[in-house]
């Protein structure tokens, strides 16, 4: 017997008692615990990788409603570049200033009617400040 032998058989050993621990460890000498532990890693593992792939959906949702936003946020910076040059969109379709200025007049002239009527705002005669009605009733005055 040579002396590598000797190294060799105390390794194998000392490996020998710590599988034998590992084994009591996790009830690995009865056989029903052993299946039963088997199982249970089994079903954590099956939710495990349930969890995992809705994740990964989640994210390829969140990836792609970025990308929507980038490209959104792309077009604002490019209108407020091209405002930022004085260069608008219409946002009207009037053929004409002559159109616009007519259009806003009619519009003008609804307000005045409004106002006149007493149609323009509604709006409460009585509120409080700090829960007193007197309070407001001198706040609104001022």
């Amino acid at each position: 017997m040579s002396i590598f032998d000797v190294f060799k058989a105390t390794q194998i050993k000392e490996e020998n008692e710590g599988l034998k621990k590992f084994i009591d460890e996790i009830g690995g000498n009865d056989a029903v615990a052993l299946k039963r532990t088997v199982d249970e890693l089994e079903n954590k593992l099956t939710d495990l990788n349930a969890q995992y792939r809705k994740r990964n959906d989640e994210i390829r949702l969140l990836d792609g409603q970025i990308a929507e936003k980038r490209n959104l946020l792309l077009v604002i910076d490019e209108d407020i570049l091209l405002e930022s040059f004085a260069l608008y969109k219409p946002k009207f379709s009037f053929q004409s200033s002559d159109e616009y200025k007519k259009r806003l007049d009619l519009i003008r002239d609804k307000q005045k009617a409004l106002i006149k009527n007493g149609q323009a705002v509604y709006g409460s005669q009585t509120w409080t400040v700090n829960n007193s009605k007197s309070e407001g009733k001198r706040w609104s005055t001022t």
